[in-house]
């Protein structure tokens, strides 16, 4: 239930709030080569940047949510908000890749704070059913922000890489004046964990048992998953073998992110007429035909852009019907704990990326091929997610009848 005395903020706060690690991962992708050329490491070692951030991002997860769902949102919003600031300049002024894989966990703990408390200040805010036009709005705003920030950071390269942390420093800065004008707090006391809400271990033991849950969660980690494996490699096939300017680097992540926000837009617009586990169904479908479409033209040796970035768009949009109703389908499934749900799913998230990149990492990447055969891995195992969530719906409906 919303409490009544809460104004709702405005969507384009909450974008702001959570935009900070998307924008951390992406504005950085097109300086890897000159990274890995500056601090004379390792192309696999530069990779690693992304590997560390998102084991950063999902640890993070299962710190601020359910600490959020104790003390309320707003005061451990602001802590996370202030390290993800202090970590960017720690990347700026790197000497070593060490020290730049040091601050990039800091970076992605510091990072997550956003994403995880945005997610569960819209379930306080909204129903479950709102909360999924909602979630698509802000997934909008984010695929726009993911799609324009590699071409920031393809503009930023003739300052040095340096410039994108310093960019991410500056930025970082302006969501903490925000929330602290307009935000609210939106978990009042009487609906917090402690007391008679239970403890934070019962609330984890509480979501992992739920077939349902876990089936929102394998989703979401397997879409985002395909993402991070896919952006692990582009920049060493597209830049590195294809020969394609850095500069146009962002132009073409533009197929990617833009398809998510083409999907995420049309899943807002279809929510009111659609159930949400009907519009997940259809988007694992396509994503596993779209990677499907990708490993073929692979096979096939299709080595062109065209061949990987059209497969590209059309799992993008695909994304687009996963991503925001798994969830917000998740969050909304037991309102009291709606932070812990939200920092688990990140987990499932952020973990599964980890995983992904990190295995991306372990290929020389000199076709397209080794990632496509991730990518369709993971599509399969979300495909499965489907039959666990109808699983689970379907023992709730016997339980409900019983």
């Amino acid at each position: 239930m919303t409490p009544a005395h809460t104004k709702k903020p405005p969507v384009p706060l909450l974008l702001s709030i959570q935009v900070g690690g998307i924008v951390a991962i992406n504005v950085f992708a097109p300086s890897m080569p000159d990274i890995a050329q500056s601090l004379e490491t390792t192309a696999s070692a530069v990779q690693l940047t992304i590997t560390v951030f998102l084991v950063g991002f999902a640890a993070g997860q299962l710190v601020y949510g359910p600490i959020s769902d104790r003390f309320g949102r707003r005061s451990v919003l602001f802590g996370g908000m202030f390290l993800f600031l202090a970590a960017n300049a720690a990347c700026a002024l790197a000497s070593s890749i060490d020290w730049l894989l040091a601050a990039r966990v800091v970076q992605g703990f510091g990072a997550c704070c956003g994403s995880v408390l945005v997610r569960a200040i819209v379930r306080d805010l909204y129903g479950r059913d709102d909360a999924v036009r909602i979630m698509s709005y802000l997934a909008v705003g984010a695929g726009i922000t993911a799609a324009i920030s590699p071409s920031i950071g393809s503009a930023l390269i003739v300052f040095g890489w340096r410039s994108n942390f310093w960019f991410l420093a500056v930025a970082a800065a302006l969501p903490m004046l925000f929330v602290y004008l307009w935000l609210p707090e939106t978990h009042p006391a009487d609906r917090r964990l402690g007391g008679r809400g239970g403890s934070m271990a019962g609330a984890y033991g509480t979501l992992m048992r739920s077939p349902t849950f876990v089936g929102y969660g394998l989703l979401v980690g397997t879409v985002n998953a395909q993402f991070f494996a896919f952006i692990a490699a582009a920049p060493f096939v597209l830049i590195g073998v294809m020969g394609i300017p850095a500069e146009a680097f962002g132009i073409l992540m533009l197929a990617s992110t833009g398809g998510f926000l083409v999907g995420s837009l049309m899943v807002a617009r279809l929510s009111r007429r659609m159930a949400p586990n009907q519009i997940i169904s259809i988007g694992a479908v396509a994503v596993f035909l779209s990677i499907a479409l990708l490993m073929v033209l692979a096979l096939a040796g299709q080595f062109t852009v065209a061949a990987i970035m059209v497969p590209m768009f059309l799992q993008g949009v695909a994304s687009g019907f996963v991503f925001p109703p798994a969830m917000a389908m998740g969050v909304g499934a037991y309102p009291r704990i709606a932070g812990t749900a939200s920092g688990v799913l990140g987990v499932f998230q952020m973990g599964a990326s980890a995983l992904s990149s990190f295995i991306a990492s372990l290929f020389v990447h000199e076709t397209i091929l080794p990632v496509a055969t991730i990518m369709l891995v993971l599509s399969a195992i979300g495909l499965g997610a489907i039959f666990l969530i109808r699983r689970g719906t379907s023992d709730d409906d016997e339980g409900d009848a019983r």
